[in-house]
């Protein structure tokens, strides 16, 4: 079974009204980052904070994941369980509670209520949840003692000595300030990365794929390795387009594998003899270079 096969079998797909709610929140995503980058709002007059933005992904990927992603392996693919649910309604509350309210979360943010402290606990054990799904119990472990530590920093020796914050002002501060969930790797993943896989996407739909391959096929196809070459020549290509110097720029313009600029050149290798594992390798030898 090939890679992109695997990764489609560990995800669930319904039919009926939960499938339509399934691809409706599919669908958000990248109508959400176009808005979002774009800042369609402005246009109207509208001005948001971009954790309002952030908050919205964060709501949906919340969503979707007890949807997509079993509890277990031993979890059926065919019927979502009750508690899959729940916890898919709850992700979309804590997300748009934010989204909605965020200016006046973020000018109170200082006080702490019950209903703040709920929610944030909900999304704190959400994102637990979900990383447990995608990543094992490794990262969680990794996540849970950096989420305890100021709680219990005054049992540490030494420079990690420090005065405890309460979990009613953790849960608070995880749940709303901009370098927590709202942070980095969400800030980041909702402009940067979600506009390079929107520019991936069209850019094979009017024909990147073939020009960038063509080219570079023109200029070494007549050598010895010429599609090995030709390549390196297109990853780099696609890379001085998309601006990036790191892996991802060949790896995920579509969000889920690299058949934009890499199967292409792979599958011209394929053709002249040459196993789908050389190929990879002498392709991703330049990607990890760059």
């Amino acid at each position: 079974m090939d890679l992109e096969s695997t990764a489609q079998s560990r995800f669930r797909r319904h039919q009926g009204p939960i499938g339509f709610a399934e691809t409706v929140l599919l669908v958000l995503i990248p109508i959400t980052g176009i808005v979002g980058i774009l800042d369609i709002f402005l246009s109207f007059g509208v001005s948001l904070w971009i954790q309002q933005y952030l908050a919205v992904l964060l709501a949906l990927a919340l969503a979707l994941t007890p949807l997509l992603v079993p509890a277990s392996k031993k979890t059926s693919r065919e019927r979502l369980p009750w508690y899959d649910v729940v916890l898919s309604v709850a992700g979309l509350v804590v997300g748009l509670y934010l989204a909605l309210f965020y200016p006046k979360l973020q000018a109170t943010a200082g006080i702490i209520t019950v209903e703040r402290v709920i929610l944030g606990t909900i999304a704190i054990l959400l994102v637990l949840e979900g990383c447990r799904r995608m990543l094992g119990w490794l990262m969680v472990v990794i996540i849970i003692f950096f989420i305890l530590y100021p709680h219990f920093a005054d049992l540490f020796p030494g420079p990690l000595h420090g005065r405890p914050v309460p979990w009613e002002r953790l849960a608070v501060y995880l749940y709303i300030d901009d370098s927590a969930l709202l942070g980095v790797p969400l800030r980041v993943t909702g402009t940067i990365v979600l506009a390079f896989m929107l520019f991936g996407q069209a850019l094979f739909a009017v024909g990147g794929e073939k020009f960038f391959t063509d080219a570079a096929i023109s200029l070494m196809g007549r050598f010895r390795g010429g599609p090995a070459k030709a390549s390196i020549i297109a990853s780099g290509a696609f890379g001085i387009v998309s601006g990036s110097v790191l892996p991802v720029s060949i790896i995920n313009p579509d969000g889920t594998c690299a058949h934009v600029i890499r199967n292409c050149p792979i599958k011209v290798c394929s053709r002249i003899g040459i196993t789908g594992n050389t190929a990879s390798c002498a392709h991703s030898s330049p990607a990890d270079s760059r």
